[in-house]
């Protein structure tokens, strides 16, 4: 086509001008130049018009590549996150769920206007997260973001069901009031434990199974007395005793006089004190006829205290073959209760509470693990279950002093009275300790609260008992037990699942 214009265009010059001055070689040769610089231009405006949507392309690859990789991790971040809380005891889900995302897939100048939904319902849960990203070439074709959405969802599973008992000092140091406090250690005490309860059975759900058990103690724990003729227990007979008749000369009147005063130690569990007594002689005795009394007997019941068994160690579950031992003649205030699934009846048991006397840890503890084990391992109660994945257990441990008895005998009597001198605290102290370590062997977990206790040896048994430093809290006024009762509710159903992984920067300081 261009030969066959140049051709036609030199025809018609010559027919123009026939002379050489208007045609010659040198003139065809530049008209062709100018031709070709003419179609140069051409191609220029088209190449210049085509590499607009050829980078409009490319550029939407990016965009698109970048919303892609947006994507996914919106999409991990939202699944770690509901596979947290699928089956929990979590009541605020678009709360934790979204503070995960936030700290899995942070907000940045390419992520913005995220929001979380998360419902649950019939046992799977479901979370929706939606947020907008920036482009970087498609806002030339007017799109300035890019809308993303994910969604994640998942059956609840099973969370671990919680049996807890809680073994509480009902001791009389605990009838002292602290400065700053207005209620006694023993009310604070009482009420701390009150509140655990509410917390803990808040955390039920229809996944989330929670049991509670009770175990107050002084110098023994004493039983209900409907298991006074139950097979692991014996001597739970009425003791009886008879006083023969006699005859006493009646004094009618006497005239006491005061020969001499002295002191003496009367301090009860540890409680310091000091009293006075008093000598008497009398004089002027005035006698008036025989006062006599029949023969008479007289019947002491079991009261429900349980005593310690004779062993190298009493660490271990109640049989028949090994039954425990029923102590008559001493009187046990508050009765253990077994676990149970209703809050009413532990909370009504103690607010009745009232105070004993000495303080012996090593029976709380071991009723406690006794209402924390399984059929299989006992024949007392069997209302536990196995440690397992699916169950985690705990005991609480509170109290405010040391031990201060001994293990056995009615009263205690058993390897000498005396605190300082006697065997019996060393030998309840080591009894202690190796409950503690056959308890965490059974894969139960032991929180301790030591509470206004100043006694160096005494928080170092409870620390050591404890499941780890994070497990033991020391309180010095019923405020700050509270506080430390707060903190054990923390291990709630949540908190014990063992697939529960938080990112750093959400991770609460957990023990478990």
């Amino acid at each position: 086509m261009a030969g066959r214009r140049f051709h036609d265009l030199s025809s018609e010059r010559r027919a123009n001008c026939p002379k050489s001055p208007c045609f010659s070689r040198d003139a065809d040769v530049a008209e062709a130049r100018e031709f070709q610089r003419n179609a140069d231009g051409a191609v220029a405006v088209v190449f210049a018009l085509s590499i607009i949507p050829v980078v409009l392309i490319i550029g939407c690859g990016i965009d698109i590549a970048r919303q892609a990789n947006s994507k996914v991790r919106l999409q991990t971040a939202l699944d770690s996150a509901i596979l947290s809380v699928a089956g929990s005891a979590e009541t605020n889900l678009n709360e934790v769920v979204s503070k995960w995302v936030d700290a899995a897939y942070p907000l940045s100048s390419d992520v913005t206007d995220r929001a979380v939904e998360v419902t649950s319902k019939d046992g799977v849960v479901t979370g929706v997260a939606t947020q907008r990203m920036p482009t970087s070439f498609m806002k030339l074709g007017g799109y300035d973001a890019m809308p993303i959405k994910v969604t994640s969802q998942v059956a609840a599973a099973a969370a671990p069901n919680i049996e807890v008992v809680l073994a509480i000092d009902t001791t009389y140091s605990m009838s002292t009031t602290l400065p700053g406090d207005t209620m006694t250690k023993f009310e604070g005490a009482k009420q701390a434990t009150s509140e655990l309860i509410t917390r803990l059975f808040a955390k039920t759900s229809s996944h989330v199974g929670v049991k509670v058990g009770l175990v107050p103690f002084d110098w023994y724990v004493k039983a209900p007395l409907i298991y006074r003729n139950a097979p692991w227990i014996d001597s739970t007979a009425d003791y009886s005793y008879t006083v023969p008749a006699a005859c006493y000369k009646n004094v009618l009147s006497s005239t006491p006089v005061l020969e001499s005063t002295y002191t003496y130690d009367c301090g009860v569990d540890g409680v310091p004190k000091t009293c006075t007594g008093y000598t008497y002689s009398y004089k002027d005795v005035v006698y008036g006829p025989d006062v006599c009394y029949p023969e008479t007997t007289y019947t002491t019941p079991w009261s429900g205290c349980v005593g310690s068994r004779l062993t190298t160690w009493d660490t271990t579950a109640v049989t028949s073959a090994d039954p425990e031992h029923g102590i008559i003649g001493n009187y046990c205030n508050n009765e253990f209760m077994r676990l149970s699934t209703d809050p009413a009846p532990l909370q009504a048991a103690i607010s009745n509470y009232t105070m004993g006397t000495q303080t012996y840890i090593p029976a709380a503890l071991m009723w406690s693990w006794r209402l924390l084990q399984p059929p299989s391992a006992t024949e007392a109660f069997g209302d536990g279950g196995v440690p397992s994945n699916e169950l985690k257990k705990y005991v609480v441990l509170l109290s405010d002093g040391a031990n201060s008895v001994g293990p056995a005998g009615v009263g205690h009597t058993y390897m000498g009275t005396n605190p300082t001198t006697g065997e019996g605290v060393p030998t309840a102290e080591a009894r202690m300790a190796k409950l503690c370590d056959n308890i965490k062997a059974a894969g139960i977990r032991i929180f301790t609260i030591s509470f206004d206790n100043a006694d160096g040896k005494a928080n170092d048994l409870l620390r050591n008992c404890a499941s780890g430093e994070s497990f033991f809290y020391m309180s010095s006024n019923v405020t700050q037990l509270l506080s430390a009762f707060e903190k054990s509710a923390e291990w709630s159903p949540r908190r014990a699942f063992s697939n529960n992984r938080r990112p750093a920067r959400f991770l609460e300081k957990e023990p478990l």
